[in-house]
């Protein structure tokens, strides 16, 4: 079922978060309705003018996105700030500076239920060889468990795994078909992704595909996860960024670029909240 653009216009409004529910009620004011189109170009003005707001109250702010730090440096950075550690026979101890309690960092492992450690340093797991001593975790693995999250797009899209959707909310690269990848490993058992829908999927693998643009080049995506039960396959714009792409939305088109080179582009599609835009190459 196809709605109005209007509908759809109003459907986007309501999905706005808290902090923007001034500007929502400015706009359901409005004596005009307004399409999505109109929509979508106010949210943009809006959205432009309130970063502007922030490089002027804060001037050290960089919004580049070029200049984004690794999500596992950034992650350690905050969880030390404020706290002072040290070793003692072998544990860990974490004092708060402003409190003056004592916290011991309590892990316990689901495979055995013991404390002490996590599930992959388990040295009951049946996938196991090495004892917990010469274990050592996978680069791309932080210190704490990680959420991996994926955005489902409409709900009555018609199925295509050979389509790719630039999605500004998924946290990891996404592919449904398995013929796409120059190379595939199989994936723990239990692994699953997050949907924005409040369902899991299971998670088969993870590869490498090469992405053919219609510009003629071609962009090399690493650790995509092989969810074969989503209809669409997905490009997280978060791990593009980080990887030194810059990516520009106006126009109705997504551009995409690294160190003032085109590297592709592709259009932009419905958006289902505000703060996510989906990209079709």
């Amino acid at each position: 079922m196809k709605m109005c653009d209007v509908l759809q216009a109003n459907v986007l409004l309501e999905k706005f978060p808290p902090t923007w529910s001034e500007y929502r009620n400015h706009l359901k004011h409005k004596k005009k309705d307004l399409n999505l189109q109109e929509l979508i170009s106010h949210m943009r003005t809006e959205e432009a003018n309130r970063l502007k707001d922030k490089e002027i109250s804060n001037p050290h702010i960089s919004f580049k996105a070029n200049l984004v730090e690794s999500s596992t440096s950034s992650k350690n950075r905050f969880q030390h700030k404020g706290k002072k550690q040290f070793q003692k026979n072998g544990q860990q101890k974490t004092f708060k500076a402003n409190d003056g309690k004592i916290q011991k960092n309590k892990l316990t492992c689901y495979c055995c239920g013991k404390p002490g450690h996590k599930a992959y340093q388990c040295f009951q797991r049946k996938d196991q060889k090495n004892p917990p001593s010469q274990l050592t975790p996978q680069a791309n693995l932080t210190e704490q468990e990680e959420i991996i999250a994926a955005v489902v797009v409409e709900a009555n899209l018609v199925e295509n795994k050979t389509d790719w959707i630039l999605d500004t909310g998924a946290s990891k690269h996404f592919c449904s078909n398995k013929e796409l990848f120059q190379e595939l490993h199989e994936a723990p058992d239990g692994e699953c992704v997050f949907m924005g829908n409040s369902t899991t999927a299971g998670v088969l693998g993870k590869g490498k595909i090469f992405l053919k643009l219609t510009s003629g080049k071609t962009l090399a995506l690493n650790d995509v996860l092989y969810v074969p039960s989503l209809r669409r396959n997905l490009v997280s714009g978060s791990l593009l960024n980080k990887a030194g792409l810059k990516i520009v939305l106006e126009a109705d088109k997504v551009i995409i670029t690294k160190n003032g080179d085109f590297v592709g582009k592709g259009y932009v599609g419905w958006a289902v909240c505000a703060q996510h835009y989906f990209c079709f190459f």
